[in-house]
């Protein structure tokens, strides 16, 4: 950096007095600093510190800013919610207000038909007529009671207290406070105490320069007047000798640390030797014995039939023992057959035995390879630790940011038993409840601290496999679709039993998949039939409109945050994009892959992923000028043939999303900057693999024709 001359000895200015308020006596250079050892400071650490304190108030200053966008953002949100909420209720209250307008008038119609026809004759008569119409007259009482309940739902007072909360969090101190800067880095510490041998001055700075061309490295102010070359602040020095000094420790204790793990597993080698000779030779004894005691068995079974042959005494037996006698070499033959089956039994043992040699030639090779292996290993690794602690010492790495990978504990008692395919499971809005379709079966569990207990099986309901299950969020009621072409409404009756209260059957293929919107007045399924349909709540599930823009199987589909986009994939290797305008799903654009995917998922309002299948790439769109583009491709594990109805989902509450792909589960983070990231994957070595989180991703609950059990696992950070 530029400096600047003294106007005194017009030299390059190299400290400064901070406390000085003249600018011509604030800079000093060299000579000037010669009688002088008290509240200086170098110009080049005056502005680094001005350097950092910059970074620093940019860095506060951005995330006061960062933090005032984000409570606006949320109190944005609180206004949406509370607008819908707001109309619902005055919606619900105008209704209210109309049902009884409806009872007046329809009891002004009776009352007005019946008292014109009452009888005038009977003064009696006519005053019990009057009393009994006034025993119909609806209750004033109970009617204004219950306007003014519904009246309070609509007080707000608690809604805008909470809002003025989070706008009270925003009256911070937006004034930029000046740095503190150090008056001082040459005032005389206790920490040093030394002298300069030429001058008898005390040692201020140091020559930390690789070739020096002064007779002594330390140096006082005397000093650095004599010499032109670059000087380091003692108190520098000093630093750079506690970590110089660290490091030399830690390079001591790696070393050592390497060699007792070079010891502890050639000690592991050696016992794990032992044990596998001992394997071989006992399993050697094993078979040894074994032969032997057949070859034995042979011998002693041909002794008990020659026992039998001689001691017979009626006519076979004495011709069969004359004609033995006949044999002048009969004894010979029966001990040379005897010697060769002893011959045979030492030649099996032989053979054995030099396998056995073999085995343990071999491991031992193993043993002494794996010593060198593991000794390299050893070596690669303490050189890797040497290197990172290089680079702290030299400070080229000072504030990594270190990545909390997440991770999910399977609960291995926890785990049921599942032979059938799985094909879907739910779990509810507070993990209280989770629902499994086994094949044409609906089994309803209760899951208690991971663990789940079967409360109630449906059965005789679907004609065919259940392929999704989704458990709404505002009550424990859900929704399934069938392989059947049937979608069935599930109302929970009872404390442990639901029942179906509504079939829409308007699908003429298998269902794939199955969302609802944020209100819950929608519901939109995707079929093997090429369509999309659909459904909303009147009195019943009503068909409203059916999609034909898709020209093969629907298997994925998603909404916005606020429920007016949807976006659907499917097998014809598009991804559709349909807004809603004036209660109709209009197309407004349709994106063209290479090839086709099962899983498609928003991230944000604005932004949405799509897993092509077959490939170990994630799509991230996001909307730019009211189209949506790719902009990224982030890497995942596994990018081989995948089923379908594993939906993707995106815990907003862990900013994590669920990716299945081929036989791989992974997760992803997403960070501040909207970035998405792999974190970890889990392998299940099956792409017949299905499952879900629980809405605040506390729980994955998964099954796989491998394992054939339904899993449970729980976050463990």
């Amino acid at each position: 950096m530029e400096r600047k001359k003294c106007p005194i000895h017009n030299e390059s200015v190299i400290f400064q007095r901070p406390n000085q308020s003249d600018p011509n006596q604030r800079n000093l250079c060299k000579n000037c600093i010669v009688q002088m050892d008290n509240n200086l400071i170098l110009i080049e650490d005056r502005q680094l510190e001005l350097k950092r304190q910059q970074t620093e108030m940019q860095e506060e200053k951005e995330l006061e800013y960062q933090n005032s966008m984000s409570i606006l953002e949320e109190i944005k949100q609180d206004l949406f919610s509370f607008e819908n909420q707001f109309k619902t209720s005055f919606n619900k209250y105008i209704e209210t207000i109309d049902q009884y307008g409806g009872l007046f008038q329809t009891q002004m119609a009776k009352f007005s038909h019946t008292i014109k026809k009452l009888s005038l004759a009977d003064s009696q008569l006519f005053s019990k007529s009057c009393k009994q119409l006034a025993s119909d007259t609806p209750n004033l009482s109970e009617i204004k009671k219950n306007l003014q309940t519904q009246l309070s739902i609509l007080d707000s007072k608690e809604f805008f207290n909470k809002l003025q909360e989070k706008i009270n969090k925003l009256s911070q101190d937006q004034n930029i406070v000046p740095p503190k800067l150090a008056q001082s880095n040459l005032v005389k510490q206790n920490i040093i105490d030394l002298q300069c041998k030429i001058h008898k001055s005390s040692i201020v700075m140091a020559d930390l320069n690789e070739k020096s061309t002064i007779q002594s490295r330390l140096v006082c102010l005397s000093c650095v007047e004599q010499h032109q070359i670059k000087f380091t602040r003692i108190e520098r020095v000093l630093e750079l000798k506690s970590i110089y000094y660290s490091n030399l420790v830690k390079s001591f204790d790696m070393k050592i640390e390497q060699t007792i793990q070079q010891q502890e597993a050639k000690n592991k080698s050696l016992e794990d030797f032992e044990n596998k000779i001992s394997q071989l030779i006992q399993q050697h004894k094993r078979e040894q014995n074994q032969k032997f005691n057949i070859q034995i068995d042979n011998i002693r079974q041909k002794k008990k039939t020659t026992q039998e042959i001689w001691s017979a005494d009626n006519l076979q037996g004495m011709s069969t023992i004359v004609n033995i006698l006949s044999q002048p070499n009969y004894i010979e033959q029966v001990d040379d057959k005897l010697k060769e089956d002893l011959q045979s039994l030492e030649e099996i043992q032989k053979k054995n035995f030099d396998c056995l040699i073999i085995n343990c030639q071999d491991i031992l090779k193993r043993l002494k390879s794996g010593d060198q292996l593991l000794e390299q290993e050893l070596i690669n690794t303490n050189e890797r630790k040497a290197e990172v602690s290089k680079r702290e010492t030299q400070q080229i790495i000072t504030n990594q940011e270190q990545k909390k990978v997440v991770k999910y504990q399977l609960l291995q008692q926890c785990s049921i038993k599942q032979c059938e395919t799985c094909y879907a499971l739910s779990i509810n809005k507070d993990s209280s409840l989770v629902i499994a379709a086994c094949r044409k079966r609906i089994q309803i569990f209760q899951l208690n601290y991971g663990q789940l207990i079967p409360i109630q099986t449906i059965i005789n309901q679907h004609s065919g496999d259940v392929y999704c299950l989704t458990f709404f969020k505002k009550s424990n009621n859900f929704i399934s679709g069938s392989q059947d072409q049937s979608i069935k409404i599930w109302e929970r009756k009872k404390t442990n039993y639901w029942a179906c209260v509504q079939n829409l059957d308007f699908h003429q293929s298998s269902i794939f998949c199955l969302i609802y919107s944020r209100k819950e007045d929608l519901i939109i399924s995707g079929s093997a039939d090429n369509t999309i349909k659909i459904w909303a709540l009147e009195k019943l599930w009503m068909c409203k409109q059916t999609i034909r823009d898709h020209t093969n199987i629907v298997y994925g589909l998603c909404l916005n945050e606020q429920s007016n986009i949807l976006v659907s994939s499917g097998r014809d290797n598009k991804i559709l994009v349909f807004k809603l305008q004036n209660d109709t799903w209009n197309l407004c654009q349709t994106i063209m892959n290479e090839q086709f995917g099962i899983r498609v998922c928003f991230i944000n309002n604005s932004a949405f992923c799509f897993q092509p299948r077959n490939f170990n790439k994630l799509y991230i769109y996001d909307m730019n000028n009211g189209q949506y583009t790719k902009t990224k491709e982030v890497s995942v594990q596994n990018g081989e043939d995948c089923d379908s109805l594993f939906p993707q989902q995106f815990i907003k509450q862990k900013q994590l999303l669920v990716n299945k792909n081929g036989s791989s589960l992974n997760f992803l983070s997403m960070h501040p900057n909207s970035e998405l990231t792999l974190d970890f994957s889990i392998e299940f070595h099956s792409k017949k693999l299905f499952g879900t989180l629980s809405n605040d991703g506390e729980y994955l609950i998964t099954w796989d024709d491998k394992q054939k059990e339904i899993q449970v696992r729980k976050y463990n950070l």
